[in-house]
């Protein structure tokens, strides 16, 4: 549907935000850096490197998109404790 895809857009738009601000967080500060890994539309749990990842997309099975969700929130967290600091 119209409505499935443009979420699907803006959930790739807002992960991809977040992976933003941790290239721009890292930069400033070098200590600094996402817990999870971001690669596309997919996000990496720190214990889950090697293998796939969850995909942010609406589409992905319930259980792996509560989990993408799950990883982003981590990664905003770590965002909002950096900035706290600044």
């Amino acid at each position: 549907s119209s409505a499935g895809k443009r979420f699907n857009t803006a959930l790739s738009l807002l992960l991809r935000a977040v992976k933003e601000l941790g290239v721009y967080g890292s930069k400033i500060d070098p200590t600094f850096r996402l817990p999870q890994r971001i690669e596309g539309d997919s996000i990496f749990s720190s214990a889950e490197h090697s293998r796939g990842g969850k995909s942010i997309q609406a589409v992905a099975a319930e259980e792996e998109w509560t989990k993408a969700l799950k990883y982003m929130l981590i990664d905003l967290k770590a965002l909002l404790a950096w900035c706290s600091k600044c």
